[in-house]
């Protein structure tokens, strides 16, 4: 992976330096009755 970003800096001062990269730089959504049966709000 490449450098780090601001988000990624400023989340290893607020939660230390253990913070894993684990944030998406964009969304993903997919039409309403495709989402599988585990889905959160489906």
């Amino acid at each position: 992976m490449g450098k780090t970003g601001t988000l990624h800096n400023m989340a290893g001062q607020l939660c230390g330096t253990s913070y894993a990269i684990q944030y998406m730089d964009q969304f993903t959504t997919e039409p309403k009755g495709e989402a599988g049966d585990g889905a959160l709000f489906g």
